[in-house]
């Protein structure tokens, strides 16, 4: 899977993929500490690691449906399932469980465009928090 190269359509993509209301780097901090408790120092340590291991997952799921490997579609759409619900991240959480759905039932039609826009709120939340302000 490769990053597209121009600004807006990574702006596009960011507001169809939260519905034209993607959230600030408060809200996504506020979401983490929601989850992960309000120590600055613990959300700091964890979203360059989520920034990280999300990049490689979402390069694992884009291979895997490049493959029509439906287990691996799933179970890498599941990883990220996990990895968003544990940093707050709902609503890509939830892209992600569907995406998982869909490769259970081995229904991949689709899916390269629920990836993209996966992709793009992803590299949202882990710009918002890696964010310093």
């Amino acid at each position: 899977m490769s990053e597209p190269s121009d600004n807006s359509r990574n702006s596009a993509l960011s507001a169809q993929a939260f519905d034209g209301h993607p959230p600030t780097a408060e809200e996504s901090k506020a979401r983490a500490r929601a989850i992960i408790g309000d120590d600055p120092s613990l959300l700091a340590m964890l979203a360059p690691v989520f920034a990280q291991s999300s990049v490689t997952q979402l390069q694992k799921l884009a291979q895997a449906l490049s493959q029509s490997d439906t287990a691996q579609v799933r179970h890498w759409a599941h990883s990220l399932k996990g990895s968003l619900a544990s940093i707050g991240a709902a609503g890509p959480s939830a892209r992600a469980s569907a995406i998982e759905a869909r490769a259970k039932i081995h229904d991949l039609s689709g899916l390269d465009t629920q990836i993209e826009l996966l992709a793009a709120e992803v590299a949202v939340v882990a710009a918002n928090l890696t964010d310093p302000a």
